[in-house]
């Protein structure tokens, strides 16, 4: 999971990570950190960005598990990005357990 989580470092179109796709405003966003982190039975995703698009960090999750549990392949996200399909990407975790840390503004 942590390999595949670095193809998602960047700015990219992330169209095919939101489930709303009834917007006007771009789907462009830049992921500067996403980090991995095992604490017993607990998996922690920390998803650091300039926006997020609806669902969007819980779809980047659910593609993340099903890669690591070895149900599409490592490689998979830049051909996800490159789709613009929601359909190509992962199921969508749960919310629960989702929290908001912290919000900037320049």
């Amino acid at each position: 999971m942590k390999r595949a989580a670095a193809d998602f470092l960047g700015t990219h179109d992330f169209i095919a990570f939101c489930s709303n796709k009834q917007f006007k405003k771009s789907s462009v966003r830049t992921i500067t950190a996403l980090a991995i982190e095992t604490l017993g039975p607990e998996v922690r995703f920390t998803v650091t960005g300039d926006g997020f698009l609806y669902n969007m960090v819980r779809i980047m999750v659910g593609t993340l598990l099903e890669i690591g549990l070895r149900r599409r392949p490592v490689d998979d996200i830049p051909a996800i990005l490159a789709s613009r399909s929601r359909e190509r990407a992962g199921e969508t975790a749960p919310a629960r357990g989702l929290c908001l840390k912290e919000v900037y503004y320049p």
